[in-house]
């Protein structure tokens, strides 16, 4: 799945999933077959971006620390 800036992918996704999901618990009587998510791709997705953004973080404080050590020097 690729995302393209506009598009909300994974929220679509995310809503087909669950719809299906729904529709097969309907069709199947209860305690004959179980269903499960296996990932959350919207969850998912909003994980990565702030790994991301925590990423950019360390990297913009590590360049600072080291100009501020190689100053001294």
């Amino acid at each position: 799945m690729r995302q393209v800036k506009g598009t909300h992918i994974a929220a679509k996704y995310d809503h087909d999933v669950t719809a299906a999901i729904d529709e097969m618990k309907l069709q199947t009587p209860p305690h004959t077959c179980g269903s499960a998510r296996t990932s959350d791709e919207p969850a998912e997705v909003h994980h990565k971006i702030a790994n991301f953004n925590r990423l950019i973080e360390a990297i913009v404080i590590v360049v600072l620390v080291s100009v501020l050590f190689m100053e001294w020097q």
